[in-house]
């Protein structure tokens, strides 16, 4: 879906915003389940929780959806202690 562009052509263009809030950062993550950033990391790092890196070397990227998932799991099933 193309976005239409701004009626003042001096007005910057910004992509609409609801595709973003889709996808969380594993600080925000780690806000959102109430854990330790490195909780959310060993998670990602041990397969149990999916995330994307935009670019090589680039900070993780979490599909809210997944977080939820990842969260409504049994402890045991997440990776946790």
């Amino acid at each position: 879906q193309e976005t239409p562009m701004p009626d003042n052509p001096r007005q910057p263009h910004r992509p609409p915003q609801e595709p973003y809030r889709s996808v969380v950062s594993a600080s925000e993550a780690a806000r959102i389940a109430r854990c330790r950033e490195a909780t959310i990391l060993h998670a990602i790092n041990d397969g149990h929780l999916p995330a994307h890196r935009l670019t090589a070397g680039g900070r993780w990227r979490i599909i809210r959806d997944d977080l939820t998932a990842w969260l409504r799991r049994p402890t045991r099933s997440r990776g946790d202690a």
